[in-house]
């Protein structure tokens, strides 16, 4: 058993992959799909709260819909700052929404 369990972790046939090989993958998809509804409570929480804040304020739909996409895309940056390169945070915290832009002469 003991040698047939070290074939397994470590050698693959040709219909499938060594053990070790599915235990990474395995866990790997487990991990993501942990992450995935973190994600997508973080961007819930994010954007019930725009809702709420919003809802007594008398914006209208529009600007609703934007400070919701705004906060929901933070709460995201903010859950995978340390994954990425600069690039995706900050496209997801929109630095270039919040830069001034300059007037059309």
């Amino acid at each position: 058993m003991r040698e047939r369990r070290r074939n397994w972790e470590l050698c693959g046939g040709r219909q499938c992959g060594s053990g070790t090989w599915a235990q990474s993958v395995a866990s790997a998809t487990a991990r993501a799909r942990r992450e995935s509804a973190a994600q997508r409570w973080g961007q819930r929480l994010a954007g019930g709260t725009v809702d709420k804040v919003l809802a007594a304020s008398g914006a209208s739909a529009q600007a609703v819909g934007y400070a919701r996409g705004r906060a929901v895309d933070l709460a995201t940056a903010a859950q995978h700052q340390a994954r990425f390169d600069a690039y995706v945070p900050d496209a997801l915290r929109g630095i270039d929404l919040d830069a001034s832009v300059p007037a059309a002469v």
